[in-house]
């Protein structure tokens, strides 16, 4: 499984990117999830609070994917000088 949105800061080689690859999936796959839901929510005008939890879970899955972008195992396998 690959992620499906951009994580510019985690290695390109491993062991970084295989060490970070599943955990970023999940988070990406449950946001995409959760943005879907609600769009849907708006778009059904089922009021704003639950598309507001699900666009608030998914900033929460964001913050969680940015911390695992960070970890140092996650940036070994590239040069410095693709370390943001």
């Amino acid at each position: 499984m690959s992620p499906t949105r951009p994580h510019p800061t985690v290695a390109r080689r491993p062991p970084g990117n295989a060490l970070s690859g599943l955990p970023l999936s999940v988070l990406d796959r449950s946001r995409d999830h959760l943005d879907a839901l609600a769009d849907a929510l708006a778009d059904a005008r089922a009021g704003q609070r639950p598309g507001l939890v699900a666009r608030t879970l998914s900033a929460a899955l964001a913050r969680a994917a940015g911390w695992i972008e960070r970890t140092p195992p996650a940036r070994h396998g590239d040069t410095p000088a693709t370390h943001r």
